[in-house]
Order: C-alpha cells, then sequence, then structure tokens
C-alpha cells in the first residue's frame, strides 16, 4: 500500500475545536506521528480520498496536505519508531531494499535540480 505523509495546521482559536475525533482516527488507521502536526499512513486509497477523510474531521478554517511518499525517500528529526514502522510498511512500488531508511544523509553540493 502507498504511504501517505499527512500535514495539518489548526487555524482557528484554541477550545474552538474538538480535535479528539481526529486524533482518534489517526490513531485508529494506526497512522505514526512524526511530530505535532505531521503524520504517515499506510492507505489502500489515492491522496485525495484519505485528505477527504481527515479532512472532515477538522475546522473549516484549517489546513491538511496529504502527499503519497515516493521512493526512495530520506528524514531526520523524526519521532523515535519512524524507522521501526516504515520497515513494517514499506512504500509500494519501490525496490525491495526502500524499506531499509536512512535516517540522514550527507548534504548534496548544490541545490536540488528544479523541473521546468
Amino acid at each position: 500500500m502507498p504511504i501517505f505523509t499527512i500535514v495539518l495546521e489548526r487555524r482557528g482559536r484554541v477550545g474552538n475545536h474538538d480535535y479528539q475525533p481526529l486524533l482518534r482516527q489517526l490513531q485508529a488507521q494506526k497512522c505514526f506521528p512524526l511530530w505535532d502536526n505531521a503524520w504517515l499512513g499506510s492507505f489502500d486509497n489515492n491522496a485525495t480520498q484519505v485528505h477527504n477523510y481527515f479532512k472532515r474531521l477538522m475546522a473549516e478554517a484549517d489546513r491538511i496536505v496529504v502527499c503519497e511518499m515516493p521512493n526512495p525517500f530520506c528524514y531526520s528529526g523524526v519521532m523515535q519508531g519512524a524507522t521501526r514502522w516504515l520497515e513494517l510498511n514499506p512504500p509500494a512500488g519501490g525496490p525491495a531494499d526502500a524499506k531499509d531508511a536512512e535516517p540522514t544523509a550527507p548534504a548534496a553540493d548544490r541545490a536540488p535540480a528544479r523541473k521546468a
């Protein structure tokens, strides 16, 4: 199944919306918290379907971004256990060794190339 990065931004005033149903659903769907407002989830859906499912649990003014994680990927500074979660939920469509994530890598000598 594809892995998605789910990033949330609460824009309303604190106390105006109950976020417990959202948090319960993220946990029930076995999503992994990268940090306070970013999660990893493995779903047999597309990004729009994942977005719409979680957006309905958020306040109207809140923001959400759902991106399918390509393979290969890299990360740093995430919550303990991220590597284990990725080992148990490897991204779909990548090489077999893609589940062995490298938490850090040396910086590139130049800026990433941009597509025209």
